[in-house]
């Protein structure tokens, strides 16, 4: 082995065990200074209180709920008030839920509801406030003797999303927690820059990639792309040799060789 062979490898051992490190490190140490807390959010939330709509809007979720109590037809309020794209045009009907299917904190106190009742308390979410109606139940007996839990559910959502202008519309403790991740993030990367100063020389030299260099890059990733495609669609392993066809390919030419030495 070439002195200059030699050398080579022993920078990509150590370029994989450098990555290794890195990634254990992040793993067990940075991922538990990114961690946000429901404390942290509530007390940025009071620090920002230009975000916190959440008062208002239970306001409105409250008003509308006692129109409901007071006979109002709960479809049309739907459609005049839900801020749930998804069913607003239909009265705020879903239909056919299975159970599991909503957060649990929608779900539990619809199916604590007996068909046509309304929750007599306003519901929040990571979404916002609800008013819910639970219009139907079903239970369908399945083939191992359990039971399948299906139903229909009316709401009107006051929602507390805020609008981010690249991520859109999210939920309000869930854009929170985003920028206080990115905040934490940014301080540690800081951190480490200014307990870790790397300085190069001004001569530095930069190895420039021909055209010919990155063209072969190119083709190799996208070989290896094509290769990993093509095992999640068929799960199946990459195919190795098969020893025993190979053998009895040997066999048989050994046998040739014997006829002809005889």
């Amino acid at each position: 082995m070439s002195e200059e062979l030699r050398r080579k490898i022993e920078l990509q051992v150590k370029l994989q065990q450098a990555n290794y490190l890195a990634v254990e490190f992040s793993r067990q140490v940075l991922s538990k200074r990114f961690e946000v807390t429901d404390a942290d959010i509530e007390k940025y939330l009071k620090e920002h209180p230009e975000l916190d709509n959440r008062a208002e809007k239970r306001a409105k979720a409250e008003e509308i709920l006692n129109r409901v109590r007071a006979g109002e037809d709960f479809a049309e309020l739907a459609k005049q008030f839900s801020e749930d794209p998804g069913s607003k045009d239909k009265g705020g009907l879903y239909e056919n839920i299975r159970k599991g299917a909503f957060v649990p904190e929608f779900e539990s106190a619809a199916l604590s509801l007996e068909p046509g009742q309304v929750a007599p308390q306003v519901v929040e979410t990571q979404f916002g406030y609800h008013i819910i109606k639970l219009e139907k139940i079903d239970y369908i007996p399945n083939g191992d003797g359990t039971e399948t839990t299906l139903y229909n559910v009316r709401h009107i959502l006051i929602s507390t999303n805020v609008n981010d202008p690249l991520m859109g519309s999210m939920p309000l403790k869930e854009y929170v927690r985003g920028k206080l991740q990115e905040e934490k993030q940014q301080k540690v990367i800081e951190e480490i820059f200014a307990n870790n100063p790397i300085e190069l020389p001004e001569d530095f030299p930069v190895p420039e990639i021909s055209p010919e260099d990155l063209q072969k890059l190119e083709e190799m990733e996208r070989m290896r792309e094509e290769e990993l495609r093509k095992l999640r669609e068929t799960g199946e392993k990459p195919k190795k040799e098969d020893k025993t066809q190979k053998t009895g390919k040997e066999s048989k030419a050994s046998g040739t060789k014997e006829k002809k030495k005889n």
